[in-house]
Formats: structure tokens, C-alpha cells, sequence
């Protein structure tokens, strides 16, 4: 029991995480109510930063791509025109980073929630209002899925 002290002694954790693990460890908390402990510490210090980040602001080449119609698009280069557009590459790139970030976050939201008890209905009410934001925010990437099927002339749009 010694060197599990010693080990979160010169473990770099904030304070509250390693009074947590301690209190698991020495079976002071079982599993249930460390996890109840730690979506608790969840809400508290970092719940501001559970919201659905924006996406970047398409650049102009992107949307012209898109304008174009779709049998001029099928001969592109694409990898030629992401070498000679960087910009475009970037927007791509930092959407995909988002999309799995909110994806991440949303999953959190809705783990934290599980592990709190169902009659702390103040918690659950932020939490499902901040899940609400994610669904709003969901409910508009689906009128531009919408778009997007028109511009290519598609009937479903699959994301990996």
C-alpha cells in the first residue's frame, strides 16, 4: 500500500485526482462512487469547455468547388489543387478535428450523465440542456448535408 502512495506522491495529478485515486485505492470509495466523484469534478471545473466548437469559415475556392458543376468536378486533381490551395486542405482538416472534437465532447456529456444519480435533477438539467446546444448545433450541419446532396446530385451522404 506504501508504494501506491509513493507512486501517486510523484505522479504530477492535480490535488483532487489524487486524493480520488487514493480513496479508491484504499477502498474508501468503490468504483461507482469514484466515477460519481469524478463526473461531479467534471461539471465543476470543466464544464464551460463542453460546448460544440464551430466550424471554420469555408474559403472562397472551396465554395467555388462546390459551384461547379458536378461532371467538371469528377476530372479534377483534387491532390494537385490541395498542393496548389493549401487553404482548402486546412479548412478540411480543422473540420474533421472539430467534427471528432464535438463527437468526444457529446459522448462525455452523456457518460458524465450516467454516472450521477437520477434524482440530482439540477446536474442532469445542465447537462441536458448542454447536450440540447449539440443537437441544435447537429440539426444545422443537417440542412447543409442537405446542400451538399443537391450540389453533387446524391441521395445520401456517408462520413467516416
Amino acid at each position: 500500500m506504501d508504494q501506491v502512495k509513493d507512486i501517486l506522491r510523484d505522479v504530477r495529478l492535480p490535488a483532487l485526482s489524487k486524493n480520488l485515486l487514493g480513496r479508491l485505492i484504499v477502498k474508501e470509495l468503490n468504483l461507482d462512487q469514484f466515477l460519481r466523484e469524478c463526473a461531479y469534478w467534471a461539471i465543476k471545473d470543466g464544464f464551460d469547455d463542453l460546448r460544440p466548437r464551430h466550424y471554420p469559415t469555408k474559403p472562397t475556392k472551396a465554395l467555388e468547388l462546390e459551384n461547379m458543376p458536378l461532371q467538371q468536378r469528377l476530372h479534377l486533381d483534387y491532390y494537385k489543387l490541395y498542393m496548389e490551395f493549401p487553404q482548402i486542405r486546412t479548412y478540411y482538416e480543422q473540420t474533421f478535428f472539430i467534427r471528432n472534437h464535438n463527437s468526444g465532447v457529446l459522448s462525455w456529456l452523456h457518460e458524465i450523465k450516467s454516472y450521477l444519480p437520477e434524482d440530482d435533477t439540477i446536474i442532469h438539467n445542465r447537462i441536458n440542456a448542454r447536450i440540447l446546444e449539440f443537437r441544435a448545433f447537429e440539426d444545422d450541419l443537417t440542412l447543409q448535408a442537405e446542400k451538399i446532396k443537391d450540389v453533387f446530385e446524391a441521395t445520401e451522404i456517408y462520413s467516416q
